[in-house]
């Protein structure tokens, strides 16, 4: 392969670095999922991906090109000649976000060994090979979100080109990998090319891996929510026939099965009298379980371990398994390590997302019964979620071009209803100084809010595009909060869209009279009209960003409403995580959920100048960044 050409030496802005193979890449911040901008452009860009995805299916096409022949294994990778050794592997989810965060978890994957508190003899090493369980990328896909929120931060935290000794890599889409119709995953993922010392191994946007002592992880590629694809059923269906036979009449094989959702945690049993918990979805699971049942049971393969990541926390769920009939009695105590497991790991660098709303039990329709599984660890832990929530009256200035936006609003609907005050009589009372709705609602105190409320009415009689602007704010916010709560509570989303125009309707009143009765400003003057705008779009976006969290807060603590919100306005970049796995000489699964409560601000980030040949090209403060487990160490055989 000819070698990139380096980019000359020379001045760089802070925020810019260079990849192994010369390409320059920028330290993004995390994205501002607020942002007018962003909001308008995610929107748009969701809305292409269901449609082009609905008639022209990557995942087919894939399967075209590379089909599956018969008498093949079916793997992306083969280490079954592992077995009788000590093997491991990595899980990380959700990655692509900030790069302090996403930086900070590649570094760590990064490193030979991993030595956690309390276990200062026996360091954790690297995996064999790296799974990546969706959205690679954010806020879309694309080339440079790419370049900028992945590949440079894993290029730099293990440079150089993939050799023998180097770990593997596997990746599945997530639904932000989906929005170019999975072009540029498959371009980066599918096509044998290292991410750094990374090497991709597999064709497919799924795969299947064969493990040491009867243990496989298959990665499924469950696109946007859509129906599981023919050739994708078909492949994994002739891959546990396969698995089956290579068993022979021995124990069935045990699987890891990786998907893009945890729709098992939409499952809850709702508790009677507990404020904000999350409102279960069972129908969500409905693909998963499809395919479990399908493919996975009817062959007789052992499901022990569900991963996924797309929610932004750490979460376990343990099968509970029958109690024994009581000392003495012909029951049978269950194994301890005999219950499935079902994970959540999306901490790999995205925004964090609350634990407090999960349900403590889901039950999970399995076959021809629904298996109880119960919640056995979480990070961050209960008080913290609840307290960072709190994080989301802090909206105002983590987003500034939102509240300004706000304002903006606000500003235009004062401007129109001011202009059509004056060519109509519009106040309760008669005299000078009535002729606008500034001027009449100035000479107005508290005392007389009514006819404050009937000057404002009378305006409006005479205004439909004012009322139209309303009534599309009313159904826009309805529509937000239905878009996630079907019960009766939906209309407080409409409640929250009169609010912001009480709340415009209150700047107007406020701003006039100080303008015109304190200030002594005239109506028609420029300065007063200056001055005006100018504290509508600083003063009204401040108040109306904190009415919008407000009712963020309020609806995710009662009712577990705009939890997603609360926390992407917040932009955490801190408790994030990753599994570590080991499959022991004996055939044992150790599970370890590896924690980060806090990553390195970007500006702290130690940059090598040069850099040393296969050395991550940053560092962190101190050498180090803080680790713990965040959960107990879950044994499966």
């Amino acid at each position: 392969m000819t070698p990139v050409p380096v980019s000359p030496p020379g001045p760089r802005k802070s925020n810019e670095a260079i990849t192994r193979l010369g390409l320059p890449f920028k330290r993004e911040d995390m994205v501002d999922w607020l942002h007018p901008r962003q909001l308008s452009t995610t929107a748009i860009k969701a809305v292409l991906s269901g449609v082009f995805g609905a008639y022209a299916d990557k995942r087919e096409m894939q399967a075209a090109l590379h089909p599956w022949i018969e008498g093949e294994s079916g793997c992306a990778a083969d280490y079954n000649q592992e077995t009788g050794k000590d093997f491991w592997f990595d899980y990380v989810a959700d990655v692509g976000d900030g790069f302090s965060s996403t930086y900070s978890i590649a570094w760590l994957l990064a490193q030979k060994t991993l030595l956690l508190p309390g276990d200062v003899a026996t360091p954790l090493p690297r995996g064999r090979f790296l799974v990546l369980g969706g959205d690679q990328v954010y806020p879309t896909a694309s080339r440079e979100a790419y370049r900028n929120r992945f590949r440079g931060p894993y290029e730099s935290a293990l440079p150089g080109d993939p050799g023998p000794e180097d770990p593997s890599l596997f990746a599945l889409p997530g639904n932000h990998d989906w929005y170019d119709g999975l072009t540029s995953f498959i371009r980066l993922f599918c096509q044998s090319r290292g991410i750094g010392r990374w090497a991709t191994c597999q064709t497919l946007s799924y795969f299947a891996i064969r493990l040491p002592s009867r243990w496989w992880l298959w990665g499924v590629d469950i696109q946007l929510e859509s129906d599981i694809d023919r050739p994708q059923l078909e492949f994994f269906d002739a891959v546990a026939k396969k698995m089956l036979e290579e068993c022979g009449d021995g124990e069935p094989p045990r699987l890891i099965l990786c998907t893009g959702q945890p729709t098992w945690t939409e499952c809850g049993v709702e508790q009677r009298g507990r404020m904000g918990l999350r409102r279960p979805q069972p129908r969500l699971f409905d693909n998963q379980a499809f395919f479990e049942n399908e493919i996975i049971r009817r062959h007789g393969i052992r499901l022990v371990v569900s991963i996924s990541g797309d929610l932004h926390h750490y979460m376990r769920y343990e099968e509970e398994r029958p109690q024994p009939d009581g000392a003495g009695g012909p029951g049978k105590a269950p194994d301890p390590h005999d219950g499935a497991q079902r994970i959540t790991s999306g901490g790999g660098g995205a925004y964090l997302y609350p634990t407090h709303h999960m349900p403590d039990v889901v039950e999970v329709p399995e076959g021809n019964e629904k298996v109880r599984y119960r919640r056995k660890g979480r990070f961050p832990e209960l008080a913290d979620s609840r307290r960072l929530a709190r994080g989301v009256f802090g909206l105002p200035f983590r987003n500034r071009p939102f509240a300004f936006f706000l304002g903006a609003v606000y500003l235009v609907y004062a401007w129109t209803l001011q202009s059509t005050s004056k060519t109509h009589h519009i106040c309760p009372r008669e005299g000078p100084g009535t002729d606008s709705l500034m001027e009449c609602v100035q000479s107005l105190g508290f005392g007389e809010i009514g006819q404050v409320f009937t000057a404002f009415l009378r305006v409006l009689q005479h205004s439909p595009a004012n009322v139209v602007f309303g009534l599309i704010v009313v159904a826009g916010l309805y529509l937000f909060r239905a878009s996630e709560d079907r019960s009766w509570r939906r209309w407080l989303g409409a409640v929250h869209g009169l609010a912001h125009l009480v709340l415009c309707g209150l700047l107007i009143w406020g701003i006039s009279w100080l303008n015109l009765e304190v200030m002594g400003m005239q109506v028609d003057n420029l300065s007063q009209a200056a001055w005006f705008g100018f504290l509508m779009l600083v003063g009204g976006g401040l108040a109306g960003a904190l009415l919008f969290a407000f009712y963020l807060w309020a609806s995710s603590k009662d009712h577990a409403c705009h939890l997603n919100e609360v926390f992407s306005s917040q932009r955490r970049a801190d408790f994030k995580n990753f599994l570590r796995l080991r499959i022991s000489p004996e055939g044992r699964l150790t599970i370890h959920a590896i924690g980060v409560p806090k990553v390195p601000a970007k500006s702290a980030w130690v940059r090598r100048d040069p850099p040393e040949p296969g050395q991550p090209l940053f560092d962190p403060p101190g050498g180090t960044i803080p680790v713990e487990r965040i959960d107990e160490v879950v044994t499966c055989c």
